[in-house]
């Protein structure tokens, strides 16, 4: 696997691009399918991968075409949460609140945590998902290092199974505020946050403003980690 990381970096970009061409050619072939073909099960579960590729109109436009019995399935009341949605959240903007429960049943929320913390991280994984669970890893260690400095990571599951999430949760040492509303990617929070691949973790200062974003799983690194060094460098100074 080293030799892979340490491949020529021209090589790696060129491959990466065309990865994302082929990745961009089938989003649109997908997409053109759903508008012409809104009605049936397939095009609904599409959409749901693929809600930031469209207007709110076009949404709205493939909601109405939807059957009855496919707007009361998770896939059609999702879109309907979606169309509510004011705004998907990025880097550069102050986060939205979300709400989850951890595995004990206590009632978490993010914008409370965030301002009683100077750092905070914002982690959206899955127990079926293996690079989530290696980054698990290194945010074990990211927490050992910053918590008394004053750092806290949210880890926000997007698991269906309770069993799972708390096998995972158990086997990977998460000491951390582990939560979920075990509603997966059809729940409000993914929605908001724009996840559509995970693991997917965002950094938070004190003001509730985004201040980074990572996507994906670097073997070598945890998300984050020149950032956190330099700000408690600075504040120890």
């Amino acid at each position: 696997m080293s030799n892979l990381y340490n491949a020529d970096d021209d090589h790696n970009r060129l491959v990466s691009s065309k990865v994302n061409e082929v990745m961009k050619s089938e989003d649109s072939a997908i997409i053109s399918f759903i508008k012409e073909n809104p009605n049936n099960y397939v095009s609904l579960s599409r959409v749901g991968y693929l809600t930031d590729k469209f207007s709110k109109e076009e949404l709205s436009a493939i909601y109405n075409a939807l059957d009855q019995n496919l707007k009361e399935t998770e896939d059609g009341e999702a879109i309907k949460q979606f169309m509510n949605i004011d705004k998907i959240i990025e880097k550069g903007d102050q986060i939205a609140d979300l709400k989850g429960e951890t595995l004990s049943g206590e009632t978490k929320s993010l914008a409370t945590i965030v301002k009683q913390n100077k750092y905070t991280i914002l982690d959206f994984w899955a127990a079926g998902c293996g690079p989530c669970r290696m980054q698990s890893k290194q945010y074990r260690e990211l927490h050992k290092t910053y918590k008394e400095k004053g750092l806290v990571i949210v880890s926000f599951s997007l698991d269906k199974n309770r069993e799972h999430w708390e096998k995972a949760s158990e086997e990977d040492s998460i000491s951390w505020v582990n939560i979920s509303d075990l509603r997966g990617n059809d729940g409000i929070a993914p929605m908001t946050y724009g996840i559509r691949g995970i693991p997917n973790s965002f950094l938070i200062n004190q003001e509730w403003k985004i201040v980074s974003e990572f996507n994906g799983f670097n073997p070598n690194q945890a998300p984050f980690q020149n950032e956190l060094e330099e700000f408690f460098e600075e504040k120890s100074e």
